[in-house]
């Protein structure tokens, strides 16, 4: 079969991080990215108190994005996606946002619904599976959380959680180090978060992808340097989160940063993401979760692609940062 060559820039959007996806197809079906980068710019930044962005999460986005669609056009990429989703779905000046995002960088941004969202978070995992398991996939983000389940690459339904590692640091954790109080305080947010969720039994896989997943990871593995193809497939085990959101629990931020494998642009959200996943992992009584560095930029990439041969490659020269 030959496959019609294309390459494609993904942008993401999100409450803590701007990312961008350049990856190209070839006439065989094989996906090589070219380029996968990340910017934190808190683009949530005070959300949970005032119910908008600011001034400041919008200029830093907007400088941000006009760089990555000059990257983007510069690697001759036939067209470039952009969408938002958490922090541009619930600020009451969004719009406004968007106005200005399109004046700056020239592309439209597309508001993900939590439905969608969910969806491409499922099929970012998926897409590459060989079989047809019963599969959960979890993507936790800055301002919400994608619960998410089918049968393989088959989406069957997911609930976007109004929970992210954003909102739970803006919303307690004010020490530093925590708080023993902190930490529960926190757990019974994540806990009222999960309330309504039913526990859909025994499944096959549990996947974990994006930030958290991948950055948990990271430092247990205590990787000098990051890449994809390290973390993807790394088990994470109840007593693995646990163990690491009380270590981190008693450290301050300048002890975090100097973790090996910590990303010091994620030093604040680190722990309550371990939370989150703690807390899932207790929810859903399921015994690990299995690390993908995906999530929706990924997710984008498949379904616009619709076919393609697994597994993604990743340039030698690829850039992170």
């Amino acid at each position: 079969m030959t496959y019609k060559k294309r390459r494609l820039a993904i942008i993401d959007l999100g409450t803590n991080a701007l990312l961008m996806l350049v990856a190209e197809r070839n006439e065989e079906g094989k996906i090589t990215a070219l380029a996968d980068k990340s910017s934190i710019l808190r683009f949530g930044e005070g959300l949970r108190k005032t119910g908008q962005v600011s001034a400041q999460a919008i200029e830093r986005v907007s400088t941000q994005l006009k760089e990555y669609v000059a990257q983007a056009q510069s690697l001759e990429t036939e067209e470039i996606l952009v969408s938002a989703t958490s922090a541009a779905r619930e600020a009451s000046n969004s719009q406004e946002a968007l106005a200005k995002f399109k004046e700056t960088s020239g592309v439209d941004v597309e508001i993900l619904e939590p439905n969608e969202e969910a969806r491409m978070s499922y099929l970012s995992v998926t897409a590459e599976l060989h079989d047809e398991p019963r599969t959960m996939v979890v993507d936790i983000g800055g301002g919400s959380t994608e619960i998410t389940w089918g049968i393989g690459s088959r989406f069957d339904g997911g609930r976007s959680l109004n929970l992210g590692t954003v909102k739970l640091l803006e919303g307690v954790f004010h020490n530093d180090p925590v708080k023993p109080e902190d930490l529960e305080v926190a757990r019974k947010e994540i806990q009222k978060a999960l309330s309504r969720l039913v526990p859909l039994g025994q499944l096959d896989r549990y996947f974990g992808t994006a930030g958290t997943f991948t950055l948990l990871a990271s430092l247990d593995l205590k990787l000098e340097t990051y890449h994809p193809n390290h973390v993807s497939g790394h088990t994470l085990t109840l007593e693995t989160v646990s163990n690491w959101v009380n270590r981190l629990a008693q450290m301050n931020r300048e002890e975090r940063a100097k973790l090996p494998g910590m990303d010091p642009r994620r030093v604040d959200v680190v722990l309550p993401g371990a939370l989150i996943i703690e807390q899932l992992m207790l929810k859903f009584k399921n015994p690990s979760f299995e690390v993908m560095d995906r999530g929706v930029r990924f997710g984008r990439l498949f379904d616009r692609l619709r076919k393609f041969v697994p597994p993604v490659v990743f340039s030698e020269n690829i850039s992170y940062i």
